[in-house]
């Protein structure tokens, strides 16, 4: 399925055209492409410049040296945006397809989901043995997907939830000045003006302790992940 919206680039007629979030998949297969080998480095650097000076016209207005080229102006970013804009969409379109139709044959679609699935999940088990419960409950969970078919992480999750509010409603209460504070900063900077109480500390310990459950578990996923890719690649000898 990644592979086929690769492909689907053009086909839209605005400006901005059939990007909707594709792009930072593009992006992604592209620096997966690099750390496998199949993406030169001179070519990883060209698809660096090119996607930051697309993202650059975009956040800051700056006009790519390759529109400039074309005669491109800062009075057409005035008058004709739309302009800019379409030649804008056909120089990454043109880049993109380029690379992409070069190597095409080369990518493993299942190998790079598996290497990027492990990747978040990483970061995910990172943010979740750092204690940072807030992280957890209200980004980290929700962006990635992670397999759980019996229903464990939901629960581990939803009693970290009920954990974390009651603590930070009564840390709050406590010192309303740290009330926007990551809850292990306000926890060390209370324990030196000593604020922070004994129960505070039996109700952080539970916290700690559930989100080394997600984090344990979320490493099974992982190494789950691992083994399947083993399995796959000896499968191919």
């Amino acid at each position: 399925m990644l592979l086929k919206e690769l492909f689907t680039l053009n086909e839209a007629s605005t400006p901005r055209r059939a990007w909707n979030g594709k792009l930072k998949n593009i992006d992604a297969l592209m620096s997966w492409m690099y750390s496998k080998g199949i993406l030169t480095a001179t070519e990883q650097k060209q698809k660096d410049k090119v996607f930051s000076q697309y993202y650059r016209y975009y956040n800051d207005g700056d006009i790519p040296a390759a529109l400039k080229v074309k005669g491109i102006s800062k009075m057409d970013v005035k008058y004709t945006p739309d302009k800019v804009e379409k030649e804008l969409e056909e120089y990454l379109e043109t880049f993109i397809k380029k690379i992409l139709g070069k190597y095409l044959p080369k990518i493993d679609r299942v190998e790079f989901k598996y290497d990027n699935a492990i990747k978040d999940l990483k970061v995910v088990k990172d943010v979740a043995e750092n204690d940072d419960a807030y992280g957890l409950l209200t980004y980290w969970l929700k962006k990635t997907k992670i397999p759980d078919d019996n229903a464990e992480l939901a629960g581990l999750v939803s009693e970290l939830d009920v954990i974390y509010k009651k603590l930070r409603k009564q840390v709050d209460a406590a010192n309303p000045k740290g009330s926007n504070t990551v809850l292990s900063y306000l926890r060390s900077e209370m324990k030196k003006d000593k604020t922070w109480t004994a129960d505070f500390e039996t109700q952080y310990a539970e916290l700690s302790e559930k989100c080394a459950d997600i984090a344990s578990f979320i490493g099974n996923i992982i190494t789950g992940f691992k083994k399947l890719q083993t399995l796959r690649g000896a499968s191919k000898l």
